[in-house]
């Protein structure tokens, strides 16, 4: 992680059944992304330079990011 993005806070955790160790090669890893108060779901569903959903749909390695934003909860599924 980029030193300046460290420094922004934030936190994922594993859950699911990664976590509780009984997963197979087909199941998927649920990880939650805690984020900081200043981060809201403008930020967290933003496609603009900078934004959220923008990083991951540029990371190498993702080839699929679909944000859920009518959710209670912001999620966005990532392949």
């Amino acid at each position: 992680v980029p030193e300046d993005e460290a420094r922004l806070g934030g936190k994922l955790f594993v859950s699911g059944s990664y976590r509780l160790g009984v997963d197979t090669a087909k199941d998927d890893i649920d990880t939650i992304c805690a984020a900081p108060r200043h981060i809201d779901r403008n930020d967290f569903f933003s496609e603009e330079q900078g934004g959220f959903t923008y990083r991951l749909r540029n990371t190498p390695g993702i080839s699929h990011v679909m944000p859920i934003t009518e959710a209670v909860v912001p999620i966005i599924e990532v392949v």
